[in-house]
Order: C-alpha cells, then structure tokens, then sequence
C-alpha cells in the first residue's frame, strides 16, 4: 500500500516549482474599501492555536474577513476541534465563523461516535462539519490509520452512525483524507443514510486527485465536490498571474455541486486572506463565468453552513 504524507506532496511541489518564487506578504492586505471578497466564504483554513506554525491566529484572521465583508469561514485544525473556538471568537467578532472535527487518534483507534455526539451539542451550536480521519487515514498512514471501510469494503458501522448524526443535524460529513475509491463508496452510503451535505475533500489534490470520471460517479452519488486552490497555486509555483485552467475545468464538471476553499494557513504560503483574493482573480481571469464564480465562492458555501 502506497503511503501519502502531505509533507511530501508539498515538498514536492516546491521543488517542482521554478527557483525565484514571487514573494508574498505574510500578513493580508488591507483594504477596507475592497468588495472583492464581499459574500465569500472560505471553509477550509488552518490558523493558530495549532501544533504547527501557522500565518495567522483564528481571531486576527476573523477580524480580517470582516473588514473584508466576507460571509463566513469555517476553521480546521487536524488535532483540536475548532467549533468551541468558534463560540468564543464570535464573543469578540460579529462573523459568521464556524468550527469542526477531525476524527484522528486524539479520539481513539476507530472514529468516535461519542466525540460526534458530544460536539453537536457544545455551546453555541457552531459545528459544521465532521471530517473522517486525515492525519490518520488509512490511505495515509497506511495498516496504522484509522479505517472507514472494512475488510470487504463496506462502510464500517460506527461511520454509519456518524453519517445518520450529521444528516439528522444537517451538517457536512467530509471524506477527510480518504482515497477517491474510499470516497465513492462512503457518498453512496452516505446517500443511503439521508445525508445531503457528504463533502469529497481534496477533490484536485495529489494524493487525494479525482479523475473527471471519478468525480462524475461522486456526484451522481449525491456527493459534494470541494476543490482547493492553494494546491493548483502549488502546482503553478507560487504564481498567481498563471491561469488555473485544471481548476477551472474540475468546477465546470458540477458548479451546482462545487465550493472552492484555499486550506492555506501554512507560513510558506501567502496569508490565508491574500490566498482567497488570489483565488477569485485567478478564477475570474482564468474564464470562469461570473455565475460559476458566485456559486462556488458565495451560494454553495452558505448553504453548506446553513446560511440563508
């Protein structure tokens, strides 16, 4: 079995990418009179406290998207829940901010159904979204990792009853780092359930890459196709001013069924909030319509965080 680790994806790419690297500010630039972000929403973005550096702090960054006018985010941290974060920054910042939960080992050697059930009813209300094993996927960690299907490739019960959770709560349930094949067969089942809002992660990134074939099979299972750009500016070595054709064509599969995240936060990548500008004129000038745009950026993302 093969193992994937994201340090080497992103190793990788960095040596794949030409030598002068165009510099960006560490921290977002301000521009208060700027509309360019008005009603996006980023649900997927790592920021401090974490364990591993990161560009900016949940609360600076919150901050920053509503000078921005931006509609909501929703923070990620592979080891610590974020939907409790999200109470006490909303204390502090009137934003729409959201939170979630990785189901790695901090929660036990099988993915916990009982953490599931404990979040949904944590103060506030705020979790959006449970994500299967990352870190810990078996598709990462290989025989260590955390299995979402058995030995015969069902859907293990326990992931079963975190999908009935999720659907009774109408959150999002994302594949996490499963493989594509793994993903397949936990939307079908994830359907079954009655589960609306199953979300394949990393849906353009290696490791994690979907074939338009795949893709297709996905969404015909009902699922929902999250694609992330701060990988295809990876790919692009660090320069934004190059279209983003690959991503672009992944939207137009299904914009319907698509949102767009940048899962930027790593202190080699520009600040988060520059990552998401970055992204909307690259898209734009990149030839995605104005009408795909807004679905993937604005419309599909509040309606995944239950925003009217």
């Amino acid at each position: 079995m093969r193992v994937h680790s994201r340090r080497s994806f992103l190793k990788r790419a960095l040596m794949l990418a030409p030598a002068a690297l165009p510099l960006f500010p560490a921290t977002a630039e301000a521009s208060p009179q700027s509309t360019e972000l008005e009603g996006v929403s980023d649900l997927h973005v790592h920021l401090e406290p974490d364990i591993r550096p990161r560009s900016d702090n949940a609360l600076n960054y919150v901050r920053l998207c509503r000078q921005a006018k931006m509609r909501s985010v929703l923070l990620k941290s592979h080891i610590f829940p974020t939907f409790d974060l999200a109470y006490l920054i909303r204390q502090s910042v009137d934003f729409e901010v959201f939170g979630g939960l990785c189901l790695n080992r901090q929660y036990g050697i099988r993915a916990g159904v009982e953490a599931v059930r404990a979040a949904l009813q944590c103060s506030g209300q705020y979790l959006r979204c449970v994500w299967l094993p990352t870190l810990d996927a078996v598709h990462q960690r290989g025989r260590g990792g955390i299995p979402v299907l058995d030995t015969y490739g069902r859907v293990l019960p326990e992931i079963v009853s975190i999908m009935e959770l999720c659907a009774q709560e109408d959150i999002m349930l994302a594949s996490g780092h499963s493989s594509p094949e793994e993903s397949l067969i936990l939307a079908r089942k994830a359907r079954e359930t009655g589960l609306t809002k199953f979300v394949v992660t990393h849906a353009n990134t290696a490791g994690w890459t979907h074939s338009a074939d795949q893709v297709k099979r996905c969404l015909d299972a009902g699922a929902w196709m999250e694609y992330g750009y701060g990988w295809e500016f990876l790919r692009n070595g660090q320069d934004a001013s190059r279209p983003c054709d690959r991503l672009v064509n992944y939207i137009r599969l299904a914009p319907e069924r698509s949102f767009v995240m940048t899962d930027m936060g790593s202190p080699s990548l520009p600040h988060p909030l520059t990552g998401m500008r970055l992204c909307v004129r690259n898209l734009r000038e990149s030839g995605l319509s104005p009408a795909h745009l807004s679905l993937v950026l604005k419309e599909n993302p509040a309606a995944l965080m239950k925003l009217s």
